[in-house]
């Protein structure tokens, strides 16, 4: 009655097998158990009880295991003993436990009451304790076993293999391999490795890696003939045997990386359970299953490789079934009736779309997020600045895809909380799910558009300019930007798995495009590098007016998939007929400037009496250069001034400020002749500066608004 007698973990057959074999092999030292089961095994009095049973048992034929459960002739072998009053020997009540409590064989097989209830309390304990820290300790000694995988998916960690790692394999000598190079960098240019060397080097490799040693043992071929020098010698072969050996150690840091989370995040969580001085100590922290699910999806690259891990993070998951769901799940966010009244809000129809495209609602919960590329995390900022969801709490994610046998790294940034109101509105409208599961598009579109054609109808203008109607085309914008991309010119094309969305789309927003079948339904199609039976895949060009016109909808999209000119609010060139002289142009003519009249948008003579005009220009001068620069941000008209960032409205406001404002100062620029004018703007009580910069010639090179501080 030992405090190990009885505890085998649930392995069934392949544990019986274990016992077999260690039981009948010459070879063993009983005196040095290395486990838990060789304590119980390696014992010489239950090496001889072992064997005496096992003779009875197999003495008429017997087999422990058939089928993977307990012979039943063995069961009633134990029984009839016990009826007898013969006590078990140790072996048999470890095979007794097998059979009551892990294999679910015999239930009334008797055994003693006080010890059977405490082996299942230990048992029970055992099973369902499981910390953060022995999973992040599993997880970092399993990924230790599998250095080709990790280096395939994390190429720089190789450079944590140094010269002196390859000496010491190589010689056993740490400065080996760098006296080599130094004598053949500065005292002998013609130093080879000796033959000797080198078949010590390929012998060691065969034997220490055997089938894995392929690779090295080509570099060692190219090497013996002269297709590398010493120093590219050195440097592959050092790759090569870090990227095979279990030598380089796996680093928080490359574990933060499968989790797909930032450098330092395991780190943290470390810190966080052992170190009673951090501001965040919790000694009973629990990953979160979202934080989980990004791991598995990172570790299913290489499903085979990670088989292991795989079963590590069930084996977590279920033995602490008190996760939350998601990370930091106490906190909400303050505007959870952002979506509620949809119909009437720019904003929140541009992100509805957004959702529709990248979005998802559960269907149980009311759990709630999104996920957009690195790339857009000041989108993502935009997003949670509107519903009051703190940026701090933003979680960047990295994803490990295995693209037709490339692994490719994709790092995208996303949203998720739970929130009864906002996941109410969702639903409400048709979001629900994933995007797999939407064929129509939400119902406020189609009310907005029905509202936004009575109102055209009435004041006859095209009804995607009342105020539904820009509700309506925000929410294909916020689409577009989610799932659609730019072909150039006023070219743009959507995407969706639901023909019927697309179709919906086409008949709601007048668009002449047929809807296009990019992979029909049943096809096979490599998706990664998994072959799939598709259920279909459709996109939709939405031609140049429609897409003129969702641009134009809302100022505060992402302006990615964009003509490199602000298009969104207009065409190039219009003229501000306010601020154009056409007898200036003739006077500018007879001083020999030269003026392209199909690119000037505005001519006037400021309060000093000169002439100063303004053209489209390029990215680099003009107004093309000052919408790029200052028609959004925190440095912009609509910041500074609140005014839109609509082309004729920023050039309209920089015109009135030349011919009705006072000049507060000028100063010089660097370009030769040029010169700020600034001119100071009483708005609302607000005192704020324009800078106006103008070429010798007169032309206006950029324009800018400044605060009065500054």
């Amino acid at each position: 009655g030992d405090d190990y007698e009885g505890l085998l973990s649930d392995l069934g057959k392949d544990m019986i097998n274990f016992i077999y074999s260690k039981l009948f092999d010459p070879d063993f030292d009983q005196n040095k158990p290395e486990g838990m089961l060789d304590q119980i095994i390696y014992r010489t009095d239950l090496i001889q009880e072992a064997r005496q049973f096992l003779k009875s048992t197999t003495y008429n034929g017997l087999e422990i295991l058939i089928d993977e459960t307990i012979n039943s002739e063995v069961l009633t072998f134990l029984q009839d003993k016990f009826n007898k009053g013969e006590k078990w020997t140790k072996l048999e009540k470890i095979i007794a436990d097998v059979a009551s409590f892990y294999m679910g064989v015999r239930d009334n097989l008797p055994t003693d009451d006080e010890r059977a209830e405490s082996i299942k309390k230990k048992f029970n304990e055992n099973k369902q304790s499981y910390s953060t820290l022995e999973f992040i300790k599993d997880l970092m000694d399993e990924l230790q076993r599998q250095p080709e995988v990790l280096a395939k998916i994390i190429p720089s960690r190789l450079y944590h293999f140094t010269q002196s790692d390859l000496s010491q394999f190589w010689k056993g000598k740490k400065a080996f391999l760098t006296s080599a190079l130094y004598r053949k960098r500065h005292l002998n240019p013609n130093f080879e490795f000796s033959e000797i060397n080198m078949n010590f080097l390929k012998t060691k490799s065969k034997e220490r890696f055997e089938a894995k040693s392929l690779g090295l043992l080509e570099i060692i071929r190219q090497y013996n003939e002269r297709e590398l020098d010493v120093f590219e010698f050195a440097d592959k072969f050092k790759n090569e045997l870090g990227r095979i050996s279990s030598q380089i150690k796996v680093t928080n840091n490359e574990l933060s990386a499968y989790f797909g989370m930032y450098d330092g995040y395991i780190s943290e969580v470390i810190s966080k359970i052992e170190n009673s001085d951090d501001a965040n100590f919790d000694p009973t922290f629990k990953f979160s299953r979202e934080v989980l699910r990004s791991l598995v999806g990172n570790l299913e690259v290489d499903k085979y490789s990670f088989r292991n891990i795989l079963e590590i993070v069930k084996k977590y998951n279920s033995l602490n079934p008190d996760l939350k769901d998601y990370s930091k799940q106490q906190y909400t966010i303050t505007n959870p009736h952002f979506f509620s009244d949809v119909i009437k809000n720019n904003d929140a129809s541009y992100w509805f779309g957004f959702f529709s495209a990248d979005g998802w609602v559960s269907q149980e919960e009311h759990r709630i997020g999104i996920e957009l590329n690195r790339k857009d995390v000041k989108e993502l900022k935009k997003f949670a600045d509107l519903i009051g969801f703190d940026e701090s709490r933003i979680s960047p994610r990295t994803k490990f895809v295995n693209y037709r046998g490339e692994i490719r790294v994709y790092d995208s940034d996303f949203i998720a909380f739970v929130c009864r109101p906002m996941a109410q509105a969702l639903k409400k409208e048709g979001i629900y799910g994933s995007k797999y599961e939407r064929k129509s598009v939400p119902n406020f579109v189609e009310q907005a558009v029905d509202l936004a054609k009575e109102e055209a109808e009435r004041v006859g203008i095209h009804w995607s300019e009342t105020e539904y109607g820009r509700v309506a085309h925000a929410w294909l914008l916020g689409f577009y930007d989610g799932d659609g991309s730019y072909r150039g010119g006023y070219s743009a094309v959507i995407y969706s798995s639901s023909q019927d969305l697309l179709h919906n789309i086409k008949d709601l927003f007048e668009i002449e495009n047929d809807v296009n079948t990019k992979v029909n339904p049943g096809d096979l199609e490599i998706c990664f590098n998994t072959w799939q039976v598709s259920k279909g895949f459709w996109s939709l060009t939405l031609g140049p007016d429609v897409f003129r016109r969702i641009l134009k909808s809302y100022t505060g999209s992402m302006q990615r998939k964009r003509p490199k000119i602000n298009y969104e609010f207009g065409d190039f060139p219009f003229r501000l007929s306010e601020y154009y002289d056409p007898a200036l142009i003739e006077e500018l003519i007879s001083q020999g400037i030269k003026v392209d009249e199909t690119k000037l948008m505005a001519i006037v003579q400021n309060r000093e009496s000169r002439i100063v005009w303004l053209e489209m220009g390029t990215e680099r001068r003009g107004l093309t250069h000052i919408l790029l620069g200052h028609s959004e941000g925190d440095k912009s008209f609509r910041k500074i001034f609140g005014i839109s960032g609509d082309p004729q409205v920023i050039g309209n406001f920089i015109f009135n400020a030349i011919k009705k404002y006072p000049i507060h100062l000028t100063y010089p620029s660097r370009y030769p002749g040029s010169k700020f004018y600034v001119y100071q703007i009483r708005r609302k009580g607000d005192i704020n500066y324009i800078h106006v910069l103008v070429d010798e010639e007169g032309s206006i090179v950029t324009a800018f608004p400044s605060m009065y501080e500054n």
